[in-house]
């Protein structure tokens, strides 16, 4: 089948519209007609033949950018129809279970169960407004079912687009899990173990996508239990172990959520079965909780620790929506937000000394969504990750440049957050600094909690504070 196109590629494939003036003050461009209409306030004029003028002029760049907007939902309609109909056959009799399954992926990224990584800017603001009514819907109606329905006719077609793309996704989902399915047949009848289905980067419903074979699940989930916490098998309490292994055959394993802990009670295991492993369970997390703080303690007044906290999805998502607003008003107000700025003061034998990688050819919103995965996840080793220094001498831009695939021969600094290593170290090694860019400053205080062995750096205090990183190094040598 096709493959679906990312919603950047989409904007490139979609026409402009060509009978629409340029009507429409820079500042203004790429911002919702909603936003511009709470950003733009007219001035009050003594002439009032000023205020006709101004209020004119704000209108047609209003009735502008609207018909951008339609125009934009219009030609991806077209390019959705175009789409299907190159579909096999027995793909369109799936397609309406593909846009049913879209919905649930929807409402779960609405109520903070999923993140959507690939959202174009017109989506994500819809998202961001739903998910805003969801949250004060539960406030006042905690145990009624949630249900929406979108007031502009722009945001309703910006969603029933999305549902459109996304089912193309879930399609392509079902499908590459399916050819896993068959080739794990073929294994069995050779007598070849059977592998596990990797759903990574799939789009797909939950409950379809977390299935695998009973004796995966049963040996997916002694790892889990008591090698994935970074835990000796020696800290188990024999006995524990013992009733671990009764308790595991029982699983219904058409239930179990990959990578997740087996809930036993869930999965209709018996009172002592589930006893035995909640004993255990909690035993490991005792274990675990208390080797994380010992690892992940600041010191400040001596040997104090502190318990490092994590972030929910909600909390990303305010945190996003807030730096994503904060972006949208410098915009408007002709600022620029990016680090360059502040960064631009680093002296170069300085900034020489970091092995950098700074996180800006994505969406604002999608860069902390993506430096919490490499702050959970690691660098992946076995994947293409570009590094560069923080800075160069002026002299070797243009050849860094060229040898790095850099406009500067330095790693990108326009975005929200650049990684660093120690001085003089690799980034490969692990993420030991972050560079902090102004639209993300409300965060700082929850990143550091959540992260405490990474050192996050504010954009306007950078210079100085790697100024006196290097500084201590060096009086050490």
């Amino acid at each position: 089948m096709t493959h679906p196109e990312t919603p950047q590629q989409e904007q490139k494939n979609i026409p402009p519209a060509e009978s629409i003036p340029d009507v429409i003050p820079p500042q203004y461009k790429g911002i919702p007609s909603e936003v511009v209409e709470e950003l733009w306030q007219s001035k009050v004029y003594v002439n009032p033949e000023k205020n006709k003028a101004e209020a004119e002029r704000r209108q047609q760049a209003l009735e502008a950018i609207k018909q951008g907007e339609a125009d934009r939902e219009t030609a991806k309609q077209h390019q959705m129809s175009e789409r299907y109909s190159k579909l096999p056959p027995e793909q369109k009799t799936e397609f309406p279970t593909a846009q049913t399954d879209a919905g649930k992926i929807l409402n779960e990224h609405i109520q903070g169960k999923r993140e959507l990584d690939d959202l174009s800017p017109e989506e994500f603001f819809v998202l961001g407004k739903l998910k805003t009514v969801y949250e004060e819907f539960k406030k006042e109606n905690p145990d009624k079912p949630f249900g929406f329905e979108l007031s502009r006719d722009i945001d309703q077609n910006v969603y029933n687009n999305l549902v459109q793309r996304l089912a193309f996704k879930v399609l392509e989902g079902k499908q590459r899990i399916g050819d896993q399915e068959k080739a794990n047949e073929i294994r069995q009848e050779l007598g070849v173990p059977a592998q596990e289905i990797q759903t990574e980067g799939l789009l797909v419903p939950e409950d379809e996508s977390q299935i695998v074979p009973k004796q995966q699940v049963i040996e997916r989930d002694k790892f889990t239990v008591r090698h994935a916490l970074d835990i000796n098998d020696t800290l188990l309490d024999p006995k524990f172990q013992e009733q671990l292994e009764r308790s595991k055959y029982k699983a219904e394993y058409n239930k179990l959520p990959v990578g997740k802990l087996l809930d036993l009670a869930w999965t209709g295991v018996d009172d002592e079965g589930y006893e035995a492993y909640k004993k255990t369970f909690d035993f490991v997390q005792k274990v675990r909780a208390e080797q994380k703080i010992d690892s992940q303690t600041t010191k400040s007044s001596g040997a104090e620790k502190v318990e490092r906290k994590t972030l929910r999805p909600d909390d990303l998502e305010r945190l996003r929506r807030t730096a994503y607003s904060k972006e949208k008003q410098a915009i408007a107000e002709g600022d620029v937000v990016n680090l360059d700025l502040d960064l631009a003061q680093i002296d170069w034998k300085v900034g020489e000394r970091f092995d950098a990688h700074g996180l800006a050819k994505i969406s604002i919103p999608n860069q902390l969504t993506q430096l919490v995965k490499l702050l959970e996840q690691g660098i992946d080793p076995k994947r293409p990750f570009h590094t560069a220094p923080l800075e160069v001498e002026p002299e070797k831009k243009a050849a860094l440049g060229a040898a790095l695939g850099t406009a500067g021969g330095t790693a990108y600094k326009e975005g929200s957050f650049v990684l660093l290593s120690n001085p003089d170290g690799q980034l490969m090694d692990g993420i030991k600094y972050v560079i902090v860019n102004d639209a993300y400053y409300e965060a700082l205080d929850e990143l550091q909690a959540a992260y405490p062995d990474v050192e996050f750096i504010r954009a306007d205090e950078t210079p100085k504070r790697l100024q006196e990183i290097v500084n201590k190094i060096d009086k050490k040598k």
